[in-house]
């Protein structure tokens, strides 16, 4: 499995692992008051997780800075795709993140929102993306919607397609008119 960093002007880095994605791994748990210096920094760039020819996510940003000794990526203004099936599955959006460039897991933070293929939409203010799982996990209050089907409560755990979902506590749903909504 490998990471295909797609950068414009800079080309392609290739690198392969594959760890834990606990919060203790996780790019989130970096005090980022002890990364070392920036050593590249990006305006608007995609980065692109695949294996063999299957693109398994695409995530572009208007910035990102690049810290080779902690392996890390922070970006800004993030729009991610989750695939499943080589077709797009999940678009999530969020204002900033940090991708873990050794396990390839992500970290969104910011006005997080999300919408699949089927119909869904999530809004919380954190999300993160384990590529060993292929799962989204956050411990905010998030919000679901579907035709006429809200459900909110604290933290979620759920595949790509967002059709097989775990709200962990707090769990409130609201039915409405689809007409009158």
């Amino acid at each position: 499995m490998g990471l295909m960093l797609g950068v414009v002007v800079w080309g392609l880095i290739y690198l392969s692992q594959e760890e834990d994605c606990s919060s203790s791994n996780s790019p989130q748990a970096a005090d980022y008051h002890s990364l070392d210096k920036v050593d590249i920094s990006l305006e608007r760039l995609q980065f692109r997780e695949t294996k063999g020819d299957k693109i398994l996510w695409q995530m572009e940003a208007s910035s990102a800075e690049l810290y080779d000794k902690q392996r890390l990526a922070k970006a800004k203004d993030i729009k991610l795709v989750l695939y499943e099936n080589q077709q797009p599955a999940l678009e999530v959006r969020s204002q900033q993140g940090e991708l873990d460039m050794d396990n390839q897991n992500i970290n969104l933070q910011g006005d997080v929102w999300a919408s699949s293929a089927q119909g869904f939409e999530l809004k919380t203010d954190n999300l993160a993306w384990c590529q060993d799982k292929r799962r989204i996990t956050t411990e905010a209050p998030v919000w679901l919607k579907r035709s006429g089907f809200v459900l909110e409560g604290r933290g979620l755990e759920a595949d790509v397609t967002l059709e097989q979902i775990k709200v962990l506590d707090e769990v409130s749903t609201t039915i409405t008119n689809q007409l009158g909504s």
